[in-house]
């Protein structure tokens, strides 16, 4: 039966102009708020600091949470040489398929600094104070963690006093 007015609708009615009239439609039949809910994306965020400069290569395990496996992740990794004005910051993203990584290194003291992009690697760390030192890292997803494949591309890294801040993103 044909809607006339917005007065006689309710609140179940999903109305769909058939050209002349405003008429009931099925397009909904069946679908509940919680059925739209669960289908809307799941996101976690957090930060990880259990990598430091001085490690070797190696899997950095991180637990999302999301109980099912992302459809896109974002890392962004910083870290300083003590407490001058030198940092090296990475950040890259992950769709399941494509890799995207972009990384800026400023070291003042010795006036060495450097940039530049990845489609391989999602983060990469590189440090250059005289002598080279870096990692770069790959990514892992599935439904349970985010695995993060540290390989040290250049020289021993630094002290293991030097943290390396990890900050995820993941959304399924």
């Amino acid at each position: 039966m044909p809607k006339t007015s917005v007065t006689n609708l309710t609140a179940n009615d999903m109305l769909q102009w058939n050209g002349t009239n405003w008429v009931n439609t099925t397009v909904l039949a069946g679908v509940t708020a919680s059925t739209i809910i669960a289908g809307l994306p799941v996101y976690k965020t957090g930060v990880d600091t259990s990598r430091s400069m001085g490690q070797g290569n190696g899997d950095q395990v991180i637990a999302h949470g999301l109980g099912k496996k992302p459809k896109f992740v974002k890392v962004t990794a910083v870290y300083t040489l003590g407490t001058s004005p030198q940092f090296i910051w990475a950040s890259g993203t992950y769709d399941g398929t494509n890799v995207a990584g972009i990384f800026i290194t400023n070291i003042p003291t010795s006036g060495n600094s450097s940039s530049g992009s990845s489609t391989t690697k999602i983060l990469t760390i590189y440090e250059d104070t005289g002598v080279p030192e870096g990692h770069t890292v790959t990514i892992a997803i599935d439904s349970t963690n985010i695995t993060l494949t540290w390989a040290i591309t250049v020289d021993q890294p630094e002290s293991a006093a030097n943290i390396i801040y990890v900050l995820w993103e993941a959304s399924a």
